[in-house]
């Protein structure tokens, strides 16, 4: 008799979990947005040695827990995202994303655009991205320990580099993103190195 009332309790909670009208979706960890720490109205400022330009993070945003209806379950998303305003003067503009893809699984995605006229019309000439996914504090690209830029010297830099170099159509073709600084050094495939002041 107890084992048939054991068994009648475990029963009873597990369809009365079943039967829960909504399910929490986790928000997405502020831990993993090392790679993009901006903030809104933070002014990044890039400098070749001979030129400079200025990036206003326009938008930063990522989910925070919600719940939803337990028939949609499977819609649980946790992602962050954020960019900048374009720099009229030089044309670039970054974006940047993440995406929890499941079993501590995350993409990222960084995005160098450059805008200039075309005849009289304003248009993206280049949209240059960089893709890696992180898995257990482990990345799929190459992870530098340390990268120095004037006085100052980034720990955890990870470079990532686009693999087919086509001037036509490539004009970023390596970026540097330093855990707690963000986009750090972008090369160009004209040499141009542009460097990040803080």
């Amino acid at each position: 008799m107890k084992k048939l009332l054991f068994l009648l309790v475990i029963l009873t909670a597990i369809l009365f979990q079943s039967c829960k009208k909504e399910v929490n979706c986790a928000g997405f960890p502020e831990g993993k947005l090392v790679l993009m720490p901006y903030t809104e109205g933070q002014v990044l400022t890039y400098t070749n040695g001979n030129k400079k330009f200025n990036l206003t993070m326009e938008k930063v945003y990522f989910t925070e827990g919600y719940v939803i209806p337990n028939s949609q379950a499977c819609e649980c998303e946790s992602k962050a995202y954020t960019y900048s305003a374009i720099d009229t003067a030089s044309g670039f503009k970054i974006d940047c994303s993440a995406e929890e893809r499941g079993q501590n699984r995350y993409q990222y995605i960084f995005s160098v655009k450059h805008y200039g006229y075309l005849g009289q019309y304003y248009v993206m000439r280049h949209d240059d991205q960089f893709t890696t996914i992180e898995r257990n504090g482990k990345f799929d690209v190459k992870f530098d320990s340390t990268l120095t830029i004037g006085n100052k010297t980034y720990n955890n830099v990870i470079s990532m580099q686009i693999d087919t170099i086509d001037q036509r159509t490539t004009e970023i073709y390596r970026i540097f993103v330093a855990k707690g600084s963000g986009i750090v050094r972008m090369d160009g495939v004209d040499g141009s190195k542009w460097l990040l002041e803080e």
